[in-house]
């Protein structure tokens, strides 16, 4: 698989797993606390958090570790600034489902 077309696929799944953390936290804020299922609704983002999280932390360590190779990927370091910050978005956005999962997981411990 080419690099550019690697690269074009990546930016996609980053795209979707960003919009599936948009929707789960939508969800959350416009469907109340139905007791019993708290538990379910927090497991769902914890899990969804952290698969959202780990591409970019893929991305990351790949940069970390293959540095050479990697960064042969990216035409400039403009392009692969905006790279990382994608992945960071991503990243910040998967933390925050997982918060918001966990609030929900605990939410019943009360």
């Amino acid at each position: 698989m080419s690099g550019s077309s690697r690269n074009l696929r990546d930016v996609w799944i980053l795209i979707l797993l960003a919009a599936a953390c948009v929707c789960y936290l939508a969800a959350l804020a416009l469907i109340p606390l139905m007791p019993g299922f708290e538990r379910i609704e927090g497991i769902v983002g914890v899990v969804l958090g952290l698969y959202v999280c780990a591409h970019p932390a893929r991305h990351f360590m790949d940069l970390l570790l293959y540095r050479k190779i990697e960064g042969e990927r990216f035409p400039s370091a403009r392009s692969m600034a905006a790279w990382l910050a994608l992945n960071g978005v991503v990243m910040l956005g998967g933390w925050v489902v997982i918060v918001a999962g966990v609030m929900r997981l605990t939410a019943g411990a009360r």
